[in-house]
């Protein structure tokens, strides 16, 4: 009977070292996906925030026109289109110029003026300064160009913010296969949460960026102006998902293993917890 009884035991001991072990690579599997799209995330992010593809604006050039046709100037410039980011923008321009002398005709017929048009695009870096002077020279008012400031280093201040959370968290997250104590995990899924956290903040910022510059920026941005969300906005989408579903799920994972939900009694120590001290 004893023979039989230690046998039993022994029985459910390995039964239960199996479903430990099952349960733990498991675990590693899940985390090790996870730690994987968190490292191409992060090389995604790099991307997004340096593309100028997170916002475009294209004009309905027929109302614009229709709006504009008591402009008697010789020469015209309209917006056709333009692509920012965080960093630079790039808009495509029609020059419309009035009153050329045409080649060609006979005398007889007198002189004949004809109207052309040039398309032209221009980069440039935005300007994080706008002073005084340069509103006056915009035309936009001071207020108006301070808070254009704000915004755009803010935008800049998070996108830095979020890009040195989102090294850490990565970091953190590897190192959770070095050292399995929960409370690396735990860590690796906190800096996760807050890498998350920056994103969103950073692209409701971007948000209300993009409310004030369709309100103040009209001389800009004309009525027939459409608005668009480049697929820079929109990976930013991703990213905040990748980071807050590694964050949710280290924490799942960080919970302590003790008897049999350890593999073995050296795990089952490193979860047990630490008195510091002498």
């Amino acid at each position: 009977m004893s023979k039989n009884r230690a046998l039993s035991r022994r029985q459910r001991k390995e039964k239960s070292r199996q479903a430990a072990l099952a349960a733990l690579m498991l675990e590693r599997r899940i985390l090790a996906i996870t730690t994987f799209f968190l490292v191409v995330a992060l090389g995604t992010w790099i991307v997004s925030i340096s593309t100028t593809y997170w916002i475009t604006v294209k004009v309905d050039y027929s109302v614009v026109h229709d709006s504009l046709q008591n402009d008697n100037s010789s020469v015209k410039t309209r917006l056709l289109r333009s692509h920012s980011g965080l960093w630079r923008s790039c808009a495509t321009f029609k020059r419309i110029e009035n009153g050329s002398l045409a080649d060609g005709v006979p005398e007889s017929v007198g002189p004949v003026f004809v109207q052309t048009e040039r398309i032209f695009s221009r980069c440039s870096s935005k300007d994080f300064d706008i002073t005084a002077e340069d509103a006056e020279e915009l035309k936009i008012d001071s207020t108006v160009a301070r808070s254009l400031n704000d915004f755009r280093r803010t935008e800049i201040s998070l996108a830095a913010i979020s890009l040195f959370v989102m090294f850490l968290a990565v970091c953190f997250s590897i190192y959770t296969f070095r050292n399995p104590r929960y409370t690396f995990k735990r860590l690796a899924g906190a800096v996760n949460l807050i890498t998350a956290a920056t994103i969103i903040v950073l692209i409701e910022v971007i948000d209300a960026a993009i409310t004030f510059e369709k309100l103040h920026l009209k001389q800009f941005y004309p009525n027939g102006s459409n608005w668009y969300f480049g697929f820079s906005y929109y990976i930013s989408w991703v990213v905040f998902t990748v980071f807050i579903a590694a964050g949710i799920l280290f924490l799942i994972y960080s919970r302590k293993k003790k008897g049999s939900e350890a593999l073995n009694d050296e795990m089952a120590m490193a979860d047990e917890a630490q008195i510091m001290g002498r």
